[in-house]
């Protein structure tokens, strides 16, 4: 078999063009969005639809969870600067209750030392 056999008689050529045809591009229908209802940012429903008492427990649950992480971040650094004054060899704590930064600020001198 010869190349020329293959090869058909007129060049075969591309029809680009015809893709661009108002008549070939169809829009294709955008999804409806959800209900969102954002507080501070967040989508606090998740879901398509909620009644109001269901969206205030969900706020209130998550403020709780919030200030009970926030509660417990406090104690370990109170607990921990606590432990830090107790360490470290200091005369003022004799005479008075040292703030946190008074702590620190010993322990950052005792440590230099």
């Amino acid at each position: 078999e010869s190349l020329e056999e293959k090869t058909p008689e007129r060049p075969m050529f591309l029809n680009f063009n015809a893709d661009l045809n108002p008549q070939n591009t169809t829009k294709k229908p955008k999804p409806k969005k959800a209900t969102t209802y954002k507080v501070n940012g967040v989508n606090i429903l998740n879901r398509k639809s909620l009644d109001s008492k269901t969206v205030m427990e969900r706020l209130k649950r998550r403020r709780e969870n919030h200030n009970h992480v926030e509660r417990k971040r406090r104690d370990n650094i109170n607990h921990t600067i606590l432990e830090i004054s107790q360490l470290i060899p200091h005369e003022a704590a004799v005479s008075a209750k040292l703030n946190k930064g008074s702590i620190l600020r010993l322990a950052a001198d005792y440590i230099k030392v």
